[in-house]
């Protein structure tokens, strides 16, 4: 997860792919990009510099790896933290350095009763002043309070 070397503006059409799905802007005016074939997170600061968030290159879903997959939503809130959600269901924050998945769509059994909850987040916006998510699915949206330190 160490930054890269920063890029002129002129550089950056060589660094994202092909398929952006998520750009947010943080409250210093940073960019923040998500694709969904290059396995990063990407940030255009004021200055035009692009440098790595998170994100090896190599699709995972490992947090301690700093590994990401399939990005496709992106929201940022106050305290730089950055959401992204993917099409296997999870919802991952990079904050303080660390990625943290945060949601998983799987089986749930918290009432006694065994559920399966199947979540594909569509779209991300977040509160920028509380860190509260808000995803939607199929007609239905979804609000997360901040789940991590």
């Amino acid at each position: 997860m160490a930054a890269d070397v920063p890029l002129t503006f002129a550089q950056l059409a060589a660094q994202f792919s092909s398929n952006i799905q998520g750009v947010d802007v943080d409250r210093f005016g940073n960019v923040y990009v998500a694709g969904a074939n290059n396995a990063r997170i990407r940030k255009i600061d004021v200055q035009r510099n692009v440098t790595t968030v998170a994100g090896t290159g190599t699709a995972g879903d490992d947090d301690n790896a700093g590994a990401i997959r399939e990005v496709r939503y992106l929201a940022v809130d106050d305290s730089d933290s950055v959401y992204v959600s993917s099409p296997s269901g999870k919802v991952r924050v990079f904050r303080n350095g660390q990625l943290y998945t945060v949601l998983v769509a799987g089986l749930y059994s918290g009432d006694g009763f065994a559920k399966v909850f199947q979540f594909i987040p569509r779209h991300m916006a977040v509160n920028k002043r509380t860190g509260r998510l808000f995803t939607g699915q199929g007609g239905q949206v979804f609000a997360l309070d901040a789940l991590v330190p």
